[in-house]
Order: structure tokens, then sequence, then C-alpha cells
């Protein structure tokens, strides 16, 4: 009995000493485990910084860029709107001439001389401006001439008639809204809608959805259509502001909708 007790007094320092080694190791585990698992916590936030601040940078260049492309366009606002000044102020000049010339006592040939006169400056205004349903306009403004110049009409009839018709052209110039007119896309001559804002824009639809705008390239116009979704919308967007009487406004128009300066 003695022997046995004093050899399981000997056994317990031993088992005590692998009891406490093992809690160590389980607790050395458990904090490799925290510090694993934070260092991928701090991995993750690290990557998360990142990408949010890739995400800031594209949306600072995007801003730039937007930025950039408005500046671009209020370049050609401006440059399109002196054009059209220049139009307005002939048109405006050509109303006094007429008023001044109508007031002061003359005879009718120099009266008749006079406006036949002022027409190729008057038709000049007319090709210069936007191709708004140009071959009507050209039209009855050249019947007008050709009755002043033949005789059919009197001078003094004549004068009101072109006062007339330049207080129409410059009504043009101030209001925007939606017509139909012919143009010629792709060879062919199709009736479209037209959206028009002031003389500055002319943007078209077709019968199929089809939308585009007037460009004026190397002296001539041309129709150019639009192939970017979001473009079209906002083309559409304005077609049905104005087709629901909305005749002034914020409308936010494609970047490049101006002709290049």
């Amino acid at each position: 009995m003695m022997v046995q007790s004093l050899r399981l007094h000997r056994r317990l320092p031993q088992g005590c000493l692998a009891l406490g080694l093992s809690c160590f190791l389980v607790g050395a585990s458990a904090h490799a485990s925290d510090l694993s698992a934070k260092a991928d916590e701090i991995a993750n936030l690290r990557a998360e910084v990142a990408r949010m601040a890739e995400e800031v940078s594209t949306r600072e260049e995007a801003h730039r860029m937007r930025l950039r492309s408005l500046e671009t366009q209020r370049a050609d606002l401006e440059l399109q709107i002196r054009r059209a000044e220049a139009q307005t102020g002939a048109l405006t000049d050509a109303l006094a001439t007429l008023a001044e010339e109508t007031e002061a006592p003359i005879d009718d040939a120099l009266l008749q001389a006079k406006l036949v006169a002022s027409a190729p400056a008057l038709r000049e205004t007319m090709l210069a401006g936007l191709p708004f349903r140009v071959d009507e306009r050209l039209a009855d403004f050249d019947d007008l001439v050709a009755q002043i110049k033949s005789g059919k009409v009197t001078p003094g009839q004549g004068a009101a008639r072109l006062w007339a018709w330049v207080e129409d052209e410059r009504r043009l110039s101030r209001e925007n809204g939606v017509d139909r007119q012919t143009i010629t896309l792709d060879g062919r001559e199709v009736m479209v809608e037209v959206a028009r804002l002031g003389m500055v824009a002319l943007f078209y639809r077709t019968p199929t959805g089809q939308v585009g705008r007037a460009v004026k390239t190397e002296g001539d116009w041309t129709w150019s259509p639009m192939d970017d979704r979001d473009h079209r919308s906002q083309v559409n967007e304005l077609f049905s502001a104005l087709t629901r009487g909305v005749r002034t406004g914020w409308f936010e128009l494609p970047g490049d909708w101006m002709e290049a300066s």
C-alpha cells in the first residue's frame, strides 16, 4: 500500500504538467485563430478602401468629362446663338429699311426697285439658317418677289407683304415647336417630325422611331442619325415636352448636339 501510494503521488506532477501544457496549446491555438480572423478582416477592409478609392476616382473622372462636355456644348451653343442673332439682326435691319422707305415720300417705281434689290440679302438669311422647311419658305418668298417685279401687287402692297414675311422669319427665331417636313435620309425623301429650338437647333424623328439632328458641314446641312440610346431618349423627351405644349424649361440634350465649332 505504501509503495502504490508513493507511485501515485509521483505520477501526479507529470499529469498536471501534461494538463497545463494541453491548456496552453489550446489557448495558443485559439489566440492564433483570433489573429488570423483579424488579419482577414483587415485585409478585407483594405480591399474595400481600395475599391471605394477607385470608385471615387472613377466618379471624379466622369465628373471632369461631364464638365468638359458641358463646356464644349456651351461654347458651341454660344456660336449658334451668335449666328442666329446675326440672322435676326439682318432681318431687323431689313425691317428698319422697309419702314424708312415706306414712310418717306417715294414714287412707286423707286419703291419697287428697292424692294427687289433687298430680296437677295433676305433670301440669303434663309439659306444660312437651319434647314427648317426651307423649300417651302423659299418658294413663298420667290413668289412674292416675282409678283412685286411683275407688278401683280402694287409696291405698297409688296412692301407690306415683305414686312409680314420678315416678321414671320423673326418669329421662327423666338419660338420652339414641333412640326413636320420632308428630309433626305439615305437617299430617300422621308416625312418626319421635327423639333425646332428657335433657329439654333433642329432634331428629327422618323415614323419608325429613328432620331437625329441637322448638322452643318462645309457650308451645307446634312441630317445625322443618333445611335446612342441615352441620346435618343433625351431627344424623344424633347419631342414629348414640345408636343405637350411645353415651350420653355430645362431640357437635357446630347453633349454633341451642336455642330463642331
